[in-house]
């Protein structure tokens, strides 16, 4: 991922990816696949990731709704 960063966007430096919020760095990662017309392995809220957080945070949330699964704090 952090190669696929360095390699498609040459403005970006080593550095600065180590500086990333987890969530910028996904998103970061994300635009650099789709300028190279390829899937990323994971993406936040586009839907495009083979993996995404937004859906899969909403099938776990199903899934505890139907299992009625409460939180004991």
């Amino acid at each position: 991922m952090v190669y696929t960063i360095l390699f498609v966007d040459r403005k970006t430096n080593f550095e600065q990816v180590l500086h990333f919020q987890p969530f910028e760095f996904i998103r970061k990662y994300g635009e650099c696949m789709k300028i190279k017309g390829l899937q990323p392995v994971i993406s936040l809220t586009s839907g495009d990731g083979i993996l995404d957080y937004k859906i899969l945070l909403a099938r776990l949330t199903a899934v505890v709704k139907e299992l009625k699964i409460t939180s004991k704090v």
